[in-house]
């Protein structure tokens, strides 16, 4: 419905009166960490952390890992968010579940085919499985993503290490312990 001149009464005009410059918004920036922690709603659970995720998934159709981007909500049992990888930008759709970290989504590409993910959080990201039945055709393959703040790299490769000092010192060699015997 369109808006027309006389449809607002005179006392609150100045309250829809046009912006004639971006200027006179105030506009805060808000990072991605201000958004979690201002939002009531977002999920506590360590695992689903909300805000920049990243990831790949496998396909033996094209072999390698295929990265993608995403930017991911998790309220209440609902997964939420978009991204994009190299086929091109898309909705999440989903949920998620506390109790045995299972989560199932659909990814959604803008006018293109939706490919369902099913997977489990076990506090390194979402890993899983993907079908796509596209022209009666069903493909699949793997999955894993995590919140950026795990970094740029898959997080399953990390490996445990310990600090090894500079030098170490040589064991004690034991002391020859000597008998005396008199015989008589």
């Amino acid at each position: 419905m369109a808006v027309k001149d006389g449809d607002f009464p005179e006392d609150n005009r100045d309250e829809f009166r046009p912006i004639d410059d971006l200027d006179e918004l105030d506009f805060e920036e808000k990072t991605d960490e201000d958004h979690i922690k201002k939002s009531p709603l977002q999920e506590t659970d360590p695992r689903f952390v909300s805000g920049p995720w990243v990831g790949f998934f496998l396909d033996d159709r094209m072999p390698g890992k295929h990265w993608m981007e995403l930017h991911l909500d998790f309220v209440n049992g609902v997964l939420s968010g978009e991204g994009k990888d190299f086929v091109g930008e898309f909705l999440v759709n989903g949920t998620y579940n506390l109790e045995d970290g299972k989560c199932q989504f659909i990814k959604q590409y803008f006018n293109k085919h939706a490919i369902d993910y099913s997977g489990f959080n076990e506090g390194k990201g979402i890993w899983g499985t993907w079908i796509l039945t596209w022209a009666g055709i069903t493909n699949r393959g793997g999955f894993h993503i995590w919140p950026k703040q795990f970094g740029s790299s898959d997080p399953s490769s990390l490996k445990e290490s310990k600090k090894i000092p500079n030098q170490v010192e040589a064991p004690q060699t034991p002391k020859k312990v000597t008998k005396t015997v008199y015989v008589s």
